[in-house]
């Protein structure tokens, strides 16, 4: 092998005494020599054919069959080659046979089979002339990213798999569409897209978004994609920005009153909205009096003598604020933020003149991991080179002036004209901090390592740029976590071989690379792929990480680390996530934990859903003390709690999806202690969640039917 490219093919038939090269082949047959295209590195394996010493396969991106010419001597080795099967087939074809060969084995019965990066084919005859899948049931798929989405929806990016969906309408719950082709890499699915919003990627930096659940892909790249094979996403989204600066024009079609409510709907995804008006909108109308009654093609009448209002014109409108936010972070020629992504009315194609779709936050380097803060104001990048970069000031970005590090001045300089000051011509002053401009407004930090660039567009208003900030870690940073419940604890993951896992307690402020502290703990020095911070109903401080062999957790600040290898297998996890938002959000499956393997697929895990005995979501306690038993349970069950003020009572029972399995609601009961039993003879063994409600308190619990 040389370059990817195989170097040839050697003959022997005296115990490997004396070799002859039977590839490239001779004029009489087809070489195998580039069957890899330059992927010999990943793709190469050759095997005898039992029975006939002087037969072999040889398998690349295809299969090749190589049959000595009878009669011939060895050092001759004539002989043919001869393509055996075809990745691109379909997949019912006989001679398919998925790309990328990595394992030749024959049974007894002289049947081939072959591994490679869809599973497991087989041949079964010695001729090899008919091939079939035979993956069923076989768990074998190399997720590289995972996605969740709020209903309990999954989805992963595979090598040379594409990208699989499930909407778990199955009854096992584990079946996949394949919904995009290719090697899918980091893919997203939209929380405010109800779970039918999906987003999913290619090498190269091929980028796509659908609204139907994968049936229909829109192509949305970001500027000059391209440039890496790995491709990472991040999506964040927040359905109530109070601060948006994003507005839809509301044109009434009759007059309205302060305190009226009106009806409009979202740039995002056509959602509702509603907005109480603070003042009077006034619509006019054309009039007629018919002399007689009149019917209109609608069929309406219109009565004799009665003025008749048409041709409504609004004489005021209003833009109200639109507050179903996102952004939306991937690499093109550099790192890229939009606001447009879950927004199907935008073609998010940077060529027309004015604000751009697409925002370049700056040269970062090959980007290998992205997170935002859960307010979305911070977006972390980590590059392939060893660097951490750190975006601040998302949260008031809401245009390409704002966002894109073209409109800004190098280093921290502002260039300033006449009223109003701004960027392009003129002079250039250096601005340090506590300098004053124009107004009388002072600036923020501008120092060399920690800038600000701000934008003043009058004498009055003063609109702060992005915030850069950028460390060296040394190491490919392979995952960025963010605290949800606190912005200044960030982890990463970095290093391709002795990794290691990191925490900086003070990030949304820190310039010094220093402050990302090592808190592998006992971890050895495995390869680290994944961090998480578990969000869990008793707020204890746990960490998860996926390492080359397996999934660790920590609850102890990483002085120790746990294994979690027992179902999954001592397996390479490539990707930690977990359902942050709770049920109050809008979610049916808060905390739920995701694990994406390289080799056994996607895991899941309720165990942080309703850890301890009790989780107590409103801090008013109508409702206390619930507890069920026996549990585990097989036909009927108790549930005991106390109301601390008279109160009915709503009781509901979920699988670990979020489906609600039972309901009911037993009426104005008294304060004090209740005993009330339930029956879960018909429910399939496993793990269910109880909410009781009561007033405003709502208390979660689970027993396991057995």
């Amino acid at each position: 092998e040389s370059s990817g490219l195989m170097r040839g093919v050697w003959y022997s038939e005296d115990h490997g005494q004396n070799w002859y090269k039977i590839a490239p082949a001779s004029t009489f047959g087809w070489t195998p020599c580039t069957s890899a295209n330059g992927q010999c590195y990943y793709d190469m394996v050759i095997d005898a054919v039992p029975g006939h010493p002087d037969h072999c396969i040889f398998g690349g991106i295809d299969l090749y069959r190589w049959e000595k010419t009878e009669g011939t001597s060895a050092s001759d080795a004539d002989g043919q080659w001869e393509k055996i099967s075809n990745w691109s087939s379909n997949p019912n074809s006989p001679i398919y046979v998925h790309a990328d060969n990595h394992w030749l084995t024959w049974d007894s019965s002289g049947a081939l089979y072959i591994g490679n990066d869809g599973g497991m084919s087989k041949s079964f005859t010695s001729d090899t002339q008919f091939f079939t899948v035979i993956n069923k049931g076989y768990n074998a798929t190399q997720f590289y990213g995972i996605g969740y989405g709020p209903n309990g929806e999954t989805i992963g990016g595979a090598q040379d798999n594409g990208t699989s969906y499930n909407d778990h309408t199955s009854t096992s719950g584990k079946s996949y569409a394949k919904v995009n082709g290719g090697d899918g890499f980091e893919v997203e699915i939209s929380f405010m897209g109800n779970g039918e919003v999906i987003y999913s990627t290619i090498y190269g930096g091929a980028l796509y978004r659908s609204s139907d659940k994968g049936l229909n892909w829109q192509t949305v790249d970001a500027p000059a994609a391209g440039s890496c094979f790995y491709n990472a996403i991040r999506l964040f989204e927040d359905d109530n920005d109070l601060n948006s600066k994003d507005s839809v024009q509301f044109i009434p079609d009759s007059s309205m009153s302060v305190g009226d409510v009106a009806e409009y709907y979202s740039e995002t995804l056509n959602l509702p909205l509603s907005y109480t008006l603070t003042q009077d909108l006034t619509v006019t109308f054309s009039s007629v009096t018919p002399a007689t009654d009149s019917v209109l093609p609608n069929f309406d009448t219109i009565p004799g003598g009665v003025p008749y209002l048409y041709n409504p014109i609004a004489q005021d409108t209003i833009n109200l604020p639109d507050p179903k936010q996102s952004l939306f972070a991937t690499m093109g020629d550099q790192v890229y933020i939009t606001r447009e992504m879950v927004r199907f009315s935008s073609s998010l194609v940077n060529n027309t003149p004015g604000d751009q779709p697409w925002w370049k936050v700056g040269t970062t380097g090959t980007a290998q991991s992205y997170e935002f803060s859960k307010d979305g104001d911070v977006l972390w990048i980590g590059t392939t080179g060893g660097f951490l970069h750190r975006i601040s000031g998302l949260d008031s970005a809401y245009s390409s002036t704002a966002g894109d590090v073209d409109y800004r001045p190098e280093d921290s300089t502002l260039v300033l004209g006449s009223n109003p000051p701004r960027y392009i011509g003129d002079s250039i002053v250096n601005i340090a901090t506590g300098d004053t401009i124009s107004g009388g407004f002072t600036t923020l930090d501008f120092s060399a390592a920690n800038y600000r660039y701000a934008n003043y567009n009058d004498s009055s208003t003063v609109t702060y740029k992005l915030w850069t900030t950028s460390f060296t870690i040394g190491q490919t940073v392979t995952d960025i976590s963010t605290d949800p419940l606190n912005f200044d604890r960030v982890m990463i993951t970095s290093g391709t071989s002795a990794g290691t896992i990191k925490l900086c307690t003070n990030a949304t402020t820190t310039t010094s690379a220093g402050d990302f502290n090592d808190v592998s703990g006992n971890l050895p020095n495995y390869t680290m792929f994944g961090c998480e911070f578990i969000m869990n109903p008793l707020g204890d401080d746990i960490w998860m990480v996926g390492t080359e062999f397996g999934a660790y957790s920590s609850d102890n600040g990483g002085s120790s680390w746990s294994a979690h290898t027992a179902e999954t297998g001592i397996i390479p996890i490539f990707d930690v996530r977990q359902q942050w938002r709770d049920f109050d959000q809008g979610v049916k499956n808060p905390y739920e934990v995701f694990l994406g393997t390289f080799g056994r697929g996607i895991w899941t895990s309720g165990s942080y859903v309703s850890v301890g005995e009790h989780q107590v979501i409103d801090d008013v306690a109508d409702i206390s003390a619930i507890s069920i038993y026996p549990n585990p349970l097989s036909i009927e069950g108790n549930v005991a709690f106390e109301l601390g003020n008279k109160a009915d009572v709503e009781f509901k029972v979920y699988d670990l999806q979020g489906k609600i399995i039972n309901q009911v609601v037993w009426s104005n009961m008294n304060s004090g202690k209740h005993n009330m039993s339930f029956n879960v003879d018909k429910l399939p063994s496993g793990t269910y969640l109880v909410t009781l409600k009561a007033g405003t308190s709502t208390e979660v619990t689970k027993f396991i039917k057995y």
